[in-house]
């Protein structure tokens, strides 16, 4: 009888253990990626350098690095590093976005310079087919900052940052301002929206099928 008590409590015990097993992931194990991301990001990476960044940057290695971002609902995006950029800074990117259509597309993206009456026409947005974007998990957004200046002897600065997120199509801007600094590092002087604005739309270039 006792054999057969001792037996039962380690069949119990068991049967905990397997259950653990099965319902609990292991600690840090990663998320799938989404259907469809590995074969994109093969076909990105087997572009020709010069295709997917504008640029073969000669002397460099071909650059491989890339961040899938699940977009949700079966759509993805794929950032593509494409050439270095100074220290501390992220590396210049491409920018690829799949559907739920199945279909790859390259997607530029834009810098607002500043206000229309600054730049002759078309100036004051510069589409870029790569960028220094990132993601920002929390949010969930695509974010580009950039700061330019003081040059030419101009002591100004300039920090540039636009958002965008995705409209189920395309990754669609949600805003665009520009905040001009009498010095480096000194608080703002002037602020500028580009995006949302009255009577315009979207200045982001459409994606393109690949």
């Amino acid at each position: 009888m006792k054999s057969i008590c001792i037996a039962a409590i380690a069949a119990l015990a068991l049967a905990a253990c397997q259950q653990g097993a099965e319902t609990k992931a292991p600690a840090g194990a990663a998320s799938p990626s989404p259907a469809g991301s590995d074969a994109a990001v093969a076909r990105i990476l087997a572009m020709p350098v010069a295709d997917r960044c504008g640029s073969d940057w000669p002397g460099h290695a071909t650059p491989t690095a890339n961040q899938v971002i699940d977009l949700g609902g079966g759509a993805f995006a794929v950032l593509t590093d494409c050439y270095p950029t100074e220290e501390g800074k992220a590396p210049w990117k491409s920018l690829h976005t799949q559907g739920v259509d199945g279909v790859l597309k390259s997607q530029s993206l834009i810098l607002f310079n500043g206000p229309e009456a600054e730049f002759d026409e078309g100036f004051d947005w510069e589409p870029s087919l790569t960028s220094q974007a990132t993601w920002d998990t929390a949010a969930r957004e695509l974010v580009w900052s950039d700061t330019v200046g003081p040059n030419d002897g101009e002591t100004s600065t300039q920090t540039r940052t636009m958002r965008w997120s995705w409209d189920g199509s395309r990754l669609a801007m949600l805003g665009a301002v520009r905040v001009t600094h009498a010095t480096p590092g000194a608080p703002a002087t002037g602020e500028v929206t580009g995006w949302p604005a009255a009577g315009k739309t979207d200045p982001t270039p459409l994606a393109t099928p690949v």
